[in-house]
């Protein structure tokens, strides 16, 4: 039978033939060295840069500083060792030699100026006095008063002189070109008819034209480089564009694998994918690299999209910190909630004023198991400040909910913070307290936890099952709400539901009674429709609809204003005090409502209502608000207080701050900004944040520094922690079943880019990339 497989001497004796093959190829083959000059060269440095013409031919005797390629070490003479001969170069100008090589070298080098170098040898004695060269010989004056280095000036250290190098090359006859120059007392003058001359132009002129090396091997190595370059530059580009649209969208960027062209590729190579079928450039990138595998560049792998989030991230915190430092005054706000793995996630948030004098309250990060208990939230918290190098001492307040390990007054969290500094004032969220304050009124009337439970018990009957709800969507009327959901935490979500009911009570009556008299309906069922119609037509219920949709559409309106970051603790007395003043007028007006109430229901009888704790909550939760605003309040108040007055409050805030202002400053800039304020608007503004705003944009900062610093502590305190609770919606969005298994590094990152998209907008591609290439290149120290 015929051998199917070589034997292994014949495997053996036909790689042997292989290598011999290729040996005699590569002998063949011209060596690298032979196309370059075997001499080694140095460094010497003139900056503008010498190029070609008439020049004379020689050896030239120079060393390559193989660490840098830019100037000569102390030594005066350097020796290196080359397999052909030795090359020796002085430093020294006055030990020069005038030669082809080395002028070319010089054009595409420079030459160091010794600007470093000892002086004492340039010593000149004058009849009045010694003078030396200094190193602003080596800098022109311009008239603006700009300073022009003067490249073209070399220090001979051994004769104590200096020379212009590219007039030594060209044979200048001037004394700077072959003597050298040493007179100190008129050097001004002298260098600056020197550098005015023709002839010193001429020889510049010449440097600049034999710099022109398009034609060497180096250049074409050069430019073939420089495209490599742009290549991946552009490359990157691409893909930086690509990283920051998913981040701030929260979107997921891998899939089940990484192959071009697979539909499970994820929304990353899925982007580039789409982008590539309009880019000509990305479509043959894809082509060439596409689906390489391992061990290949291609920018288009999890590990290369990884780093760019990671230094994105990185640039968006560095700004956020830095801009913290920079304006020094800033509160805390911290609030946790578990992710979808029931990791308890802390988010901690920092609010301060901006350079426009606008409240800022960024995301920093998230902390994983912090730990409830108020010891162990406050060394967290207080490693994150340490960590970002923040000053406790700067801060000037904090906001949490109203948790008692987070609000206790004296071993909750605030109080563990107020032991550093007493000034960390605490606020408590003002949108939770409101919550409260509707929970606790509430609670206190059987009658409202009656009609709250009517309200669950009809959305639970109602989406139990499709037959009810097709019932019940066929009797609303067009555009009106559907029934909603009550939750229990967010009031926003009761005031839909009060109003949907509101809004279709006949419509949900008819659903009911058809439900209850359909004998095509189970017992169970239509004795529960049964049910639910009694406890709706009763005439408790009826008010209760009517009053709290009222109360619960107010409560919602000024819920959702005391959640922006804008708000500030002024605004937020003023919006309960409007909500004081509303439930007592709603109690005067008791009976319109019950008029209403007679109107709508079948019974007309009920039993005794409370809706005065309403109106004890909210006068409590206002007194903690109330506190803080008062020092601050004269400021708003200028334009009616009297001196005496003013001299009052300004005296009082001065001794809760009296390290962060001056007292006789802040009244005389008080009086100041009383007969200014006027002017400040055309609307008057009482409104302590627009007045720090107005501040800023007027440019009167420098006019009223105390008054500025008092405001900027009062508006980067926090009196809400709503940004906390918005980040745990980008929280649940980024870190979702999906996406359960990554890591914290990412999350955080992730987060950041999302929740700061402002600033992750305004990255530079250019500096990413930047980054980027730094992080990625491989270098290796030469000793």
């Amino acid at each position: 039978m015929k051998r199917s497989k070589l034997s292994g001497d014949k495997y053996r004796k036909l790689a042997k033939e292989k290598l011999e093959k290729q040996r005699l190829v590569l002998e063949n083959v011209p060596k690298i060295n032979t196309l370059f000059s075997k001499e080694v060269i140095t460094s010497v440095s003139v900056s503008p840069k010498i190029s070609s013409s008439v020049i004379d031919s020689g050896d030239i005797k120079t060393v390559q500083n193989e660490k840098n390629n830019t100037y000569f070490n102390d030594r005066t003479e350097i020796e290196l060792q080359n397999k052909t001969k030795t090359s020796i170069f002085s430093k020294d100008p006055s030990q020069w030699i005038r030669t082809a090589d080395f002028i070319h070298f010089v054009a595409s080098h420079g030459v160091d100026q010794n600007m470093n170098s000892d002086f004492s040898n340039s010593k000149r004695i004058y009849s009045d006095q010694s003078r030396y060269l200094t190193k602003s010989m080596f800098y022109r004056i311009l008239s603006n008063n700009e300073k022009i280095l003067r490249t073209w000036l070399v220090y001979s250290e051994i004769k104590g002189t200096v020379f212009c190098a590219p007039c030594w090359l060209f044979r200048d006859d001037s004394g700077l070109a072959t003597t050298g120059f040493n007179d100190w007392k008129n050097a001004c003058s002298r260098l600056k008819q020197h550098e005015n001359s023709i002839n010193h132009k001429n020889c510049l002129i010449q440097i600049q034209d034999i710099n022109q090396t398009k034609e060497r091997v180096d250049s074409r190595l050069m430019n073939q480089i420089d495209g490599e370059k742009n290549y991946w530059k552009n490359i990157l580009l691409r893909i930086v564009a690509v990283v920051k649209s998913l981040a701030l969208r929260g979107l997921p960027f891998r899939g089940d694998n990484e192959l071009i062209g697979s539909s499970k590729n994820g929304n990353f190579l899925m982007s580039i994918e789409l982008i590539s079928e309009f880019d000509p450039f990305l479509a043959q990138h894809i082509n060439k690299y596409g689906n390489a595998g391992r061990g290949s560049t291609s920018y288009l792998s999890s590990t290369v999209f990884e780093e760019v989030i990671s230094i994105m991230a990185e640039k968006v915190n560095k700004y956020s910190v830095d801009e913290i430092k920079r304006r020094k005054y800033f509160s805390i706000i911290v609030d946790s909630t578990p992710d979808i793995t029931h990791i308890d996630q802390l988010s901690f948030i920092v609010r301060y004023v901006n350079d426009q004098g606008l409240p800022v309250e960024r995301f920093l990060e998230f902390i994983p198991k912090a730990g409830h208990k108020s010891a162990e939230l406050f060394d967290v918290v207080n490693d994150l400040i340490k960590r970002y190098g923040l000053d406790w001492f700067n801060c000037r307040g904090q906001s949490y909910d109203n948790a008692n390990n987070m609000s206790g007054s004296y071993s909750g969290l605030q109080a563990r913070v107020k032991e550093i500094n007493n000034l960390i004032y605490f606020v408590p969220c003002a949108a939770h307290s409101l919550n409260l304050v509707g929970t606790h009124a509430v609670d206190s009337s059987k009658e409202a936890v009656k009609y709250f439970g009517l309200m669950q018990h009809l959305f639970m009957f109602f989406t139990i099952s499709t037959h009810r709800w097709e019932i019940l969507s066929n009797n609303l009327k067009p555009g009106t709400h559907t029934l909603k959901h009550p939750s229990f935490t967010r009031w926003s979500s009761r005031d839909a539901a009060c109003l949907s009911i509101n809004e279709n009570w006949s419509e949900i009556i008819n659903a009911l009674t058809y439900i209850m008299n359909a004998t095509t309906e189970n017992n169970m069922t239509r004795n529960e429709s049964q049910g639910l119609l009694n406890k709706l037509q009763s005439l408790e219920t009826c008010f209760m609809s009517i009053l709290w949709g009222f109360l619960l559409n107010r409560l919602n309106v000024v819920s959702e204003k005391l959640q922006k970051v804008e708000i500030d603790c002024g605004l937020v007395v003023e919006l309960y005090d409007s909500l004081i003043q509303l439930t007592t007028n709603t109690l005067e007006n008791f009976d319109e409502f019950e008029k209403k109430a007679i109107e709508k229901s079948v019974t007309k009888e009920y039993k005794d209502l409370k809706t005065h704790h309403l109106l004890n909550k909210l006068n409590k939760r206002r007194a903690a608000y109330q506190n803080f605003f008062f020092p601050f309040a004269f400021i708003v108040m200028l334009e009616r207080l009297s001196h005496d007055d003013i001299v009052k409050g300004a005296t009082q805030l001065n001794e809760i701050y009296y390290d962060d202002m001056d007292l006789n400053e802040l009244i005389n800039e008080c009086l100041h900004l009383k007969a200014h304020i006027i002017q400040l608007a055309d609307d008057k503004q009482n409104n302590v944040p627009k007045l720090l705003q107005i501040l800023h944009e007027k440019n009167l900062i420098s006019i009223y520094p105390n008054i500025e610093i008092a405001l900027r502590i009062y508006t980067s305190t926090a009196v809400t922690n709503c940004s906390a609770e918005r980040s745990f919606s980008c929280l649940k969005r980024i870190k979702n079943y999906l996406r359960s298994t990554m890591s914290q590094d990412r999350l955080n990152a992730l987060a950041i880019l999302s929740i700061e998209h402002e600033l992750t907008n305004q990255l530079s591609y250019d500096d990413i990339i930047e980054d980027f290439a730094k992080k990625k290149s491989r270098r290796k120290t030469i000793i």
